[in-house]
């Protein structure tokens, strides 16, 4: 079966009055998207602000045979920073392998 991996970056930089709130929410865009693809596409879900070794887990689903396509979400502000930086160790990776950013700059 193909395969898709959705990635939620971490934050850090964000102020701490909203640092909680931010973290605590369920990657709610992600997991739609999953009940969409998940009868024809084995449907990875990683959510760096909460999995240990983040980076590892990333870089062995990129060595995943099947692998069609990576989602990544993005909000403008810190999260764009990490956001970033993920696609370019998918690009470190696989630079063949099409990454589709996802939220707002989806629309641009």
């Amino acid at each position: 079966m193909n395969k898709i991996l959705l990635i939620f970056p971490k934050i850090e930089d964000i102020d701490e009055k909203y640092r909680e709130d931010y973290e605590n929410r369920l990657p709610l865009s992600l997991m739609s998207l999953c009940g969409f693809l998940k009868n024809d596409y084995k449907v990875t879900l990683i959510d760096c602000r909460v999995e240990d070794n983040y980076i590892q887990k990333i870089e062995d689903n990129l060595r995943s045979p099947n692998l069609l396509c990576v989602g990544v979400s993005c909000m403008t502000g810190p999260p764009l920073k990490y956001a970033i930086e993920v696609c370019k160790l998918i690009g470190e990776h696989n630079p063949e392998l099409p990454i589709i950013m996802g939220g707002f700059f989806g629309s641009l």
